[in-house]
């Protein structure tokens, strides 16, 4: 059973994971984007690096069912933050601009990001300029 909920697990973590980090940290940050990144994928590796030992010493210690239950409520925990508190995908929904916005682009388009504003997707008028 285990291994069958993995395949899902893997495949869900393979389209939410890098993709919509760095989709993301793109949106917000136009300046050092790839700064932003870095530290964004540094703390996912250095999460691997503490918790494996840890959790290698619970199943080891105590069985893997015991292990299991442990890394769901670790997970649980991690992932409640962004479950609870709002963020948007694109600071021009919170009227917001990016990190690092020139200012022609501001001066152009105003407090809207990359000019786009709040759109229907079937809409002609959503165009990057």
């Amino acid at each position: 059973h285990f291994y069958l909920l993995n395949v899902f697990r893997g495949i869900g973590l393979a389209l939410f994971g890098a993709v919509i980090y760095t989709t993301i940290i793109n949106n917000w940050f136009n300046k050092k984007h790839g700064l932003a990144t870095s530290i964004v994928m540094g703390f996912t590796g250095i999460a691997g690096a503490i918790g494996t030992p840890i959790f290698n010493s619970i199943i080891t210690n105590n069985g893997w069912r015991f292990g299991f239950v442990v890394m769901g409520i670790v997970l649980l925990v991690i992932t409640l933050p962004a479950a609870i508190f709002p963020y948007s995908f694109d600071p021009a929904y919170d009227n917001l601009l990016p990190y690092g916005m020139p200012a022609v682009i501001t001066a152009r388009f105003g407090n809207t990001g990359l000019g786009l504003t709040k759109f229907s997707i079937n809409s002609p008028k959503n165009i990057l300029i």
